[in-house]
């Protein structure tokens, strides 16, 4: 992974789950810094937010088994499939959980398995290798219109603005959306907004 942090360009990924941080790892690799904006809470803050859940003592609208750092699955056995007909390199991507501590069976088995007792620490340690080479990760902040707006206006690539405007410092090349299936709010943010 690069530093990037004097980076020229930048990004921004909305969603910390899994098609987020490894967009930000993506990114990482090529030079260009990652800006993640998630709704909910880092991992280990979700843990404690699911146990008062489970508990029936209430209900995180922004931090439970959908949201926050890792995504819907972190919480949920830690299997790694995808139903996708378009599976890109899947072997990077067991390489990379590798990497950042699964064990070394998923390198090899049909049906690669990390376990969610193990799942939390390989995503707080993505966030941390994020962290240490210049991307940022903001939590609770969650992308309503206003921000998402500001977000177009200082991007390279979408409707208006120009780089050197952007609020970010550099110039920012686009925003990737990695929200989720269970982004409806955001989904219907985006709709209305055109």
């Amino acid at each position: 992974f690069q530093d990037v942090h004097h980076a020229k360009h930048s990004a921004v990924i909305i969603g910390a789950g899994p098609a987020g941080l490894f967009a930000a790892l993506t990114l990482l690799e090529h030079g260009i810094k990652p800006i993640i904006y998630e709704r909910g809470k880092p991992v280990s803050d979700r843990k404690k937010d699911i146990a008062i859940l489970n508990r029936n003592q209430g209900l995180n609208a922004e931090s439970n088994y959908c949201f926050g750092e890792g995504g819907a699955g972190t919480f949920s056995d830690g299997k790694l499939y995808s139903r996708s007909k378009k599976r890109g390199n899947m072997q990077r991507v067991m390489e990379l959980f590798h990497h950042f501590g699964a064990n070394d069976t998923i390198l090899y088995e049909a049906h690669a398995h990390i376990g969610s007792d193990r799942l939390p620490s390989i995503i707080r340690a993505m966030r941390e290798c994020i962290i240490e080479h210049g991307g940022e990760v903001h939590f609770d902040t969650c992308v309503d219109e206003q921000l998402f707006r500001s977000l177009i206006t200082n991007s390279q690539y979408p409707i208006g603005g120009t780089p050197s405007n952007s609020p970010l410092g550099r110039p920012l090349l686009g925003i990737i959306l990695a929200i989720g299936h269970s982004a409806h709010d955001t989904y219907q943010m985006l709709f209305d907004s055109g």
